[in-house]
């Protein structure tokens, strides 16, 4: 199981914030952050925006609140290319899409 998957697995197990899951994604696929000290993913949509400008160029997102749970989808659609997406899935709209994050990440590991 790569880091990814173990990190995607405790997302998705997450009832709520946790600065843990901040500091692996900021170690994990997030070096690049300018913010020294301060990393906000399980709670910002500011910070899971750039985050996603940063490690998912050129994808798309969609959430909806689906009343018990949020949904995120992440899709990437270039002429030519094969059709991508991610799916993530969490009891608030910060952790459903870093689960998208790192779903597409993992898919994107793969190919």
């Amino acid at each position: 199981m790569s880091i990814l998957t173990e990190l995607l697995a405790r997302v998705q197990a997450a009832e709520g914030p946790s600065r843990d899951i901040d500091f692996e994604i900021r170690n994990s696929i997030d070096q690049t952050n300018p913010m020294v000290g301060v990393w906000r993913y399980s709670t910002s949509l500011d910070a899971l925006a750039a985050l996603a400008e940063r490690v998912l160029p050129g994808w798309r997102v969609t959430v909806l609140d689906m009343g018990d749970c949020w949904v995120s989808f992440y899709i990437m659609e270039l002429p030519g290319e094969p059709f991508e997406k991610a799916i993530g899935k969490g009891p608030t709209e910060p952790l459903a899409r870093l689960a998208a994050i790192l779903a597409a990440k993992i898919a994107m590991e793969g190919t």
